[in-house]
């Protein structure tokens, strides 16, 4: 008996293996495109000493910020091949851009989300651990920075989140 015949005699049973097999199929296929991202991060880190260490602090603080006397700047910190956590590189917000964030986050209706991504997106500076110049990151000088490495030069880095 062919693999046709059996399929024909057995229809139901044909069609509920089918079935199974493509929402196991839909599921392993949205699982893995997903990005791995949390959809809303509650907590950011942050480091208030040039990247040598980090911590993890509420996600909608305005920074810089005072940390223990210190001034603390958001930290986006990756992991390479060995495992080990470290600063990408850090970021700041200029004073223009953290005085107008404070003003809208006042607001309580909650229509300013646009304004402050737009304000993030352009009011930012960034810079290596223990560089001294923070640069627009919307520059072509700022892809040096933003093509991160670990501390032993390995480019195969993933970020990662609190």
């Amino acid at each position: 008996m062919g693999l046709r015949e059996t399929i024909n005699k057995n229809q139901p049973l044909a069609i509920g293996l089918c079935s199974v097999f493509i929402i196991l199929g839909s599921v392993l296929v949205i699982r893995s495109t997903s990005s791995g991202i949390p959809a809303r991060l509650k907590q950011a880190y942050y480091s208030d000493d040039d990247g040598k260490t980090f911590f993890a602090d509420d996600v909608n603080k305005i920074y810089p910020f005072d940390h223990n006397g210190k001034t603390a700047y958001k930290a986006y910190v990756y992991e390479g091949g060995d495992g080990q956590p470290f600063v990408g590189y850090l970021e700041r917000l200029t004073d223009s851009a953290r005085q107008r964030i404070a003003e809208l986050q006042q607001n309580p209706d909650g229509t300013t989300e646009g304004q402050v991504l737009t304000i993030y997106a352009t009011g930012t500076q960034i810079k290596l651990p223990g560089d001294t110049r923070w640069i627009s990151p919307n520059t072509t000088e700022a892809e040096r920075i933003l093509q991160v490495k670990s501390p032993s030069g390995d480019t195969n880095v993933h970020g990662v989140y609190p």
